[in-house]
């Protein structure tokens, strides 16, 4: 019986799979707290109120709880990994077309999807983690990767904050957060 610690996670047998998931983890967190962190600052030094980033704020995050729902009621059908790969990938795909197409026309729109995509990706994860794992196993490595991936919730939001205070546009910064999210999408395919 193998003994729950870190250690237990990186036998040859699941250091792979444990290397991948704590990846994905990392990159997805990064990608979803620069979103958190920084949507209404983008807004407003693009010209936008303070009520309306608050409002365009809540879009992302309402998008979010109906791709949640929508990704439990679709696992059910789907491969839980590849939908996972889906979902983070159209994200990213989602604020490359929102950086090109002029998406502040349509930004309401557009973080809605992208929250939904983003967010209920990113939950799916969380189930990823426990599946991959012997029950005496689990809590520690979904802990692990949650753990670990934290370290994007805190590199996300302070390479977004730099980049905010060089002047780097909305537009760009979601071009440059789009790419942790392909990866992390990419990761959950394997």
């Amino acid at each position: 019986k193998d003994k729950a610690n870190v250690l237990s996670l990186l036998t040859p047998g699941r250091r792979s799979r444990t290397l991948t998931l704590w990846a994905s983890f990392l990159f997805c967190f990064m990608s979803l707290y620069f979103m958190m962190s920084w949507i209404p600052e983008l807004l407003i030094n693009a010209g936008f109120s303070e009520s309306f980033s608050v409002y365009a704020a809540a879009a992302f995050n309402g998008g979010a709880v109906i791709g949640i729902i929508t990704l439990g009621w679709i696992s059910a059908r789907i491969s839980l990994s590849k939908l996972i790969g889906t979902y983070l990938t159209t994200s990213a795909a989602m604020m490359i077309i929102f950086a090109y197409a002029d998406g502040v026309t349509h930004l309401f729109p557009y973080l809605i999807v992208i929250g939904f995509l983003l967010q209920g990706g990113f939950v799916g994860l969380y189930a990823v983690a426990a599946k991959i794992y012997p029950t005496e196993l689990r809590s520690t490595g979904v802990g692990w990767a949650i753990g670990l991936g934290r370290m994007g919730a805190v590199l996300g939001p302070y390479f977004g904050g730099l980049f905010i205070a060089q002047g780097i546009s909305m537009e760009v910064n979601f071009i440059i957060f789009a790419i942790p999210l392909i990866l992390s999408g990419l990761i959950a395919y394997t």
